[in-house]
């Protein structure tokens, strides 16, 4: 079944709230450059929220829609009401305009729905579970239940899962801490072509965390980051090039 979507849904993020993603940080100045938080990204976002039409009434229309197919267990659907129900649904024709609420958003209901679309083995589901489960949204905070599904859906293939994976095991979250693992899908992320884990490989090359020292090894990483248009390894690379590390050294 076919779904009308406005632009509603994709104007909003759908992502969880802001205050889940953890900022980046440059590396440049600390040997060992530490994250706290798995951080939430836009990958997952779904296809069916990507048509443009500005349409208040056919919002409305879609979120019953997806949830009468959701209800009869379609893993799909209930991946898209979970998206919704995570970011609430609100409509605003204009900056001056009052801001139409359509879907309220609540975070036990995107749960839920993120809940049984894991359990079908959705893995972009899976993925949102093991954010809620380390941040705490709409669910007990439980850093081990995280890894569980941060796992599922690494194993899936999901480049993001695979990234957030290994900074639990980097930073000892719901699991021992363990370079050498956190660097293992690292990798994995990196060799999807995920740029802010190319560039945390690079650091551990650099900083030779979980592999050995490697400054030839940091720059390739770095490199590919770099020519993503990720802004700290771009720094990183010009470091790197100034101390000669890796390179033959150019302070142009």
């Amino acid at each position: 079944m076919k779904y009308a979507v406005s632009v509603l849904l994709l104007a909003l993020s759908l992502a969880l709230p802001a205050n889940v993603t953890h900022a980046a940080r440059c590396c440049c100045s600390k040997a060992d450059q530490k994250q706290s938080e798995p951080t939430e990204r836009k990958e997952s976002e779904p296809a069916l929220l990507k048509q443009r039409l500005w349409n208040p009434q056919e919002d409305r229309q879609a979120a019953e829609w997806f949830k009468k197919s959701a209800e009869q267990g379609d893993a799909g659907a209930q991946y898209v009401l979970g998206y919704i129900y995570a970011t609430g649904l609100a409509y605003r024709p204009c900056d001056m305009c009052p801001t139409e609420h359509i879907v309220s958003r609540d975070a036990t209901r995107a749960f839920a729905w993120f809940n049984k679309a894991a359990g079908q083995g959705a893995g972009a589901a899976q993925y949102k579970l093991g954010l809620m489960y380390a941040q705490g949204f709409g669910i007990e905070r439980s850093d081990t239940r995280s890894v569980e599904w941060l796992r599922k859906a690494a194993e899936q293939g999901l480049a993001t899962a695979q990234s957030d994976l290994g900074w639990m095991y980097r930073m000892g979250r719901g699991v021992a801490r363990d370079d050498a693992e956190a660097v293992r899908w690292f990798r994995m992320a990196a060799d999807q072509g995920l740029a802010d884990t190319q560039y945390t490989l690079g650091d551990m090359y650099r900083n030779g965390k979980g592999v050995a020292q490697d400054d030839g090894a940091a720059v390739s990483w770095y490199r590919k980051a770099a020519e993503a248009k990720n802004a700290l390894a771009q720094s990183n690379l010009g470091f790197m090039y100034e101390k000669g590390r890796g390179v033959k050294q150019d302070d142009a």
